[in-house]
């Protein structure tokens, strides 16, 4: 059972997470020169993700002045939603969206081509249209917020190439040398656009057991 201070330290490393690697809503909205009324029509019309943490802050301050309490929902999404929300805000349709979405796929298919790491057979590669379809909702969902750096469509299939790799991989008895680059190369990638995620989620994340995993057969 955790201490009280145990869980003070807990929140603090979570408040300090969230404040290093997203911005929140008001935030946002003041780097993406956007106003309230716009993004929530944006959101509502599924364009704009919704927020990938919501923290209910519930405060007491105690302090020569006497005892002040606060409570408010803070709202965080990945710093790079800039850039989205610039764009889609001028986007009237959820298709608009989608488009410049599928597109952003296809950049970070081709940018990614250049070093390969996957294996042939990868489904994600061979039914590509399908994979970005399934991955909007996600995206409008806010997970790749959480699992993700940046939370966008380069982050997002390099990690799930990166994934799917290192699980087709492990479950091999022996691996050649091809398939041991591949191995290196994938795990470099998952490092790079993986979240750090938030303390508490840490452990319990995919990437997170994978590379436990690949440590453990390491050794």
């Amino acid at each position: 059972m955790r201490s009280k201070t145990q869980n003070n330290a807990c929140n603090l490393s979570l408040i300090k997470y969230l404040t290093e690697y997203f911005y929140t809503g008001s935030e946002l909205l003041n780097r993406s020169n956007v106003s309230e009324s716009e993004f929530t029509q944006l959101q509502m019309r599924s364009i704009m993700p919704k927020a990938s943490y919501k923290l209910d802050m519930s405060l007491t301050c105690h302090s020569y002045f006497g005892c002040h309490d606060s409570q408010q929902l803070v709202y965080f999404y990945p710093k790079a939603y800039t850039g989205w929300l610039k764009k889609c805000v001028s986007y009237d349709t959820q298709q608009e969206a989608l488009t410049e979405f599928s597109r952003l796929f296809y950049e970070a298919k081709n940018r990614l081509s250049e070093n390969v790491f996957w294996l042939d057979d990868n489904k994600i590669m061979t039914a590509f249209d399908g994979f970005i379809a399934q991955q909007w909702p996600h995206f409008l969902a806010g997970t790749y917020g959480v699992c993700t750096k940046r939370g966008l469509p380069f982050d997002i299939l390099s990690k799930e190439l990166a994934v799917t790799t290192i699980r087709a991989l492990l479950d091999k008895t022996s691996l050649s040398v091809t398939e041991k680059a591949h191995l290196s190369r994938a795990v470099r990638c998952l490092k790079k656009v993986g979240s750090q995620f938030a303390p508490h989620e840490r452990a319990l994340s995919q990437q997170h057991q994978l590379l436990a995993q690949l440590e453990s057969l390491s050794r």
